[in-house]
């Protein structure tokens, strides 16, 4: 998986979206905004983990569901 910087991911075990800051190998630094404590939060975490999520294809399937 080749993820960028702005490329919007979650864990592949679910959990908030992230946005990727930076790419370094097989680990990405992601920010979210953390519901609970209404901050920002940040990690590194390896890409294995991650799923790339295609928000354009979400807001197609809205369009469909009339």
């Amino acid at each position: 998986m080749a993820l960028e910087p702005g490329d919007i991911v979650q864990l592949k075990s679910g959990g908030p979206l992230m946005t990727v800051v930076a790419v370094e190998k097989a680990e990405v630094r992601c920010i979210w905004h953390s519901q609970s404590a209404e901050d920002i939060r940040s990690a590194t975490i390896p890409t294995v983990a991650l799923e790339h999520i295609d928000l354009a294809d979400d807001e197609d399937d809205e369009e469909f569901e009339d």
